[in-house]
């Protein structure tokens, strides 16, 4: 009975690590994102299971890491800090402010992100 338990404990173990570590990847991106200033044209949104904007060929932010009007491809925006403007052209081809919104501030620390603390 001892011997079972060892590679049980190990699989378990690995499994709560792949679990843990899962996030991380977003948790970085959603970090990178709400930290950069950035100036670009949304060239893709990507849906899937964490909907991503492309907003360069490999630069992506979360859709969950944004509040504000819906974002379109062709759509520029503009961040500042927090602070995002969105500009959508017009009938004449001239860029015109849609609105504003927001990128949302992740946790402080990936512990508490993943757990929801």
């Amino acid at each position: 009975m001892r011997n079972g338990t060892i590679p049980i404990l190990v699989i378990i173990s690995i499994l709560l690590f792949l679990i843990y570590n899962s996030k991380n990847e977003y948790y970085k991106k959603s970090k990178e994102f709400h930290e950069k200033t950035l100036n670009g044209e949304i060239l893709e949104i990507a849906k899937s299971r964490g909907t991503k904007i492309y907003y360069d060929r490999n630069d992506f932010f979360y859709q969950s890491d944004y509040e504000g009007p819906e974002l379109f491809v062709g759509d520029v925006i503009r961040k500042n800090g927090s602070e995002i403007m969105i500009l959508r052209k017009d009938s004449k081809g001239d860029y015109i402010e849609v609105g504003k919104g927001k990128s949302v501030e992740p946790e402080k620390s990936y512990f508490n992100y993943f757990f929801g603390i």
